[in-house]
């Protein structure tokens, strides 16, 4: 296990770099980056609230809050562009490549092609939708083919995802579920979307639609309340409420095993492209790495 240093505060968004060099650490006040090639080096520190955090395609840091979002070089360590919320820059997703973004209107939700070093200065329409019943948030599937939306409404209580293909917003299947739903996410295939709710993992074909599936339940009844699919789509890596990391066999459901080092509550769990690694996030601000058997 390695400890990265030089974060004191607490960790809510973790992101990594395409070639796993980078690893990515925001919470309220600061952005950390760490360079992964040189362990010894110190991080390189941004004063930015995080509330989005991802690296795009091609290495760039995209970093996003209330008051604006940020585009960083993280080789150079410097911000190489900024923009206010305020301007009407504001999104519901970004895209992998981060050239398109989904952003709600007053009457629907727009999917917009931006410009690859300008992104929302310069704006291209792909399509728009009717708002029906669209709520909360968005995500892309790591190809970018896809995304799906949560959509719900309270009398009588019904929700469900809706997975639209992103060249021209057609709808390809519709996910039902009576759960109040936890975070989400892509298998990395992008065939199949998952969702927590407490101590259960719940899995829906992405493509053919229907009822989702029980794909893993943590055996002594612990809430999940972060996980991450490792690149090769066989095992979950899932952070519980006891601050242990397990790892599942995501076709059984069954549990490989479980890590607990006692450094505090964590929140955010995530795996290096590569493989090779998990890294782990907390509100004690440590940021810890370990290899992947």
């Amino acid at each position: 296990m390695q400890i990265l240093r030089g974060r004191r505060s607490a960790v809510y968004r973790l992101a990594i770099s395409p070639d796993s060099r980078f690893v990515a650490a925001g919470g309220r006040k600061e952005l950390h980056v760490w360079d992964l090639h040189d362990p010894d080096a110190k991080p390189t520190r941004h004063a930015e609230r995080s509330n989005s955090l991802q690296f795009f395609d091609d290495g760039r840091l995209f970093s996003a809050s209330h008051a604006g979002w940020r585009l960083h070089d993280p080789v150079g360590g410097r911000v190489v562009h900024w923009a206010r919320t305020g301007d009407g820059y504001t999104w519901e997703a970004v895209s992998p490549c981060g050239q398109l973004v989904l952003q709600p209107e007053d009457d629907g939700l727009c999917c917009w092609r931006v410009g690859e070093d300008s992104l929302g200065l310069q704006r291209e329409l792909v399509w728009s939708l009717p708002r029906e019943t669209l709520s909360g948030g968005g995500v892309f599937s790591p190809d970018a083919e896809c995304f799906a939306h949560f959509c719900m409404t309270v009398t009588p209580f019904w929700a469900s995802w809706v997975v639209h293909r992103v060249s021209d917003g057609k709808r390809l299947a519709q996910l039902e579920t009576r759960h109040r739903l936890g975070a989400w996410e892509f298998t990395p295939d992008g065939g199949t979307l998952l969702a927590r709710v407490q101590s259960r993992l719940y899995a829906w074909d992405a493509r053919a639609g229907g009822a989702g599936r029980l794909a893993v339940r943590h055996p002594t009844g612990r809430h999940f309340r972060s996980v991450a699919v490792h690149p090769g789509g066989a095992t979950l890596a899932g952070i519980t409420g006891d601050n242990g990391v397990s790892l599942f066999d995501l076709a059984s459901g069954d549990l490989l095993r479980t890590y607990d080092w006692r450094v505090g509550r964590l929140d955010r769990v995530a795996f290096t492209p590569d493989g090779t690694r998990c890294v782990v996030a907390g509100s004690s601000g440590k940021v810890l790495l370990f290899d992947v058997d």
